[in-house]
């Protein structure tokens, strides 16, 4: 008897500290605000290990930081973030890839950002990969960008008036490495003339040359 009662105990505990262990690690709500509080954390924790950065540098970065665009896939949410640097009067973008626990709340699973105009990422989802382009719309020239990979192409049609973009695709086969993948991209205007070379020009002349500084 004593034998089954420490057994019940021991399940008990178990159960109670799984259970405050999912509440602790899923905490975001699903709504815009704590997405941006939770990357705006995940941020800082980020830039105090980074020793060359400025203070003044920081605190732009967080606050410069909003939800643009969300796509959300079975239990997983993919977030589009933009964010600010300062003397650079310009939107980066960045990504983070959200997963639901049991108690309908989110944990942060990966995030990243950088000065790439054009992005992708594959994420697992259920054992299935997905492709997810992700970018901004440089000076809303771009209407439609092209991604190829593995000899397919993946297409994104951009409304002029959108300054990012956003878009997942649901691969056929697996990849094994999905941290990096070669993707060759071009962009095209509204009359589908080829602009990449443009776009890239007048991008590290206007934005990317003053990064740093």
């Amino acid at each position: 008897m004593k034998k089954i009662i420490i057994i019940c105990i021991a399940i008990a505990v178990t159960a109670i500290s799984l259970y405050f262990s999912i509440f602790i690690t899923y905490n975001i709500d699903n709504t815009r605000e704590s997405e941006r509080n939770a990357i705006i954390k995940k941020v800082s924790l980020l830039q105090n290990k980074m020793i060359t950065i400025s203070d003044s540098s920081k605190d732009i970065l967080k606050n410069s930081i909003n939800i643009e665009k969300t796509i959300t896939i079975d239990n997983v949410k993919f977030t589009l973030f933009s964010y600010s640097i300062p003397k650079v009067k310009f939107k980066f973008a960045g990504y983070a890839i959200l997963k639901k626990g049991i108690n309908n709340k989110y944990k942060i699973e990966s995030f990243g950002y950088g000065t790439n105009l054009n992005n992708d990422c594959i994420i697992k989802i259920n054992k299935e990969n997905h492709l997810v382009l992700y970018g901004i719309n440089y000076k809303g020239k771009i209407a439609k960008i092209v991604g190829k990979y593995d000899n397919r192409n993946y297409e994104v049609n951009i409304n002029r008036d959108d300054e990012f973009y956003l878009k997942d695709f649901k691969l056929n086969e697996m990849i094994e490495n999905t941290n990096s993948i070669s993707m060759n991209w071009t962009l095209y205007d509204n009359n589908l003339n080829d602009i990449t070379n443009q776009i890239n020009r007048e991008y590290n002349e206007e934005v990317l040359k003053y990064y740093g500084k």
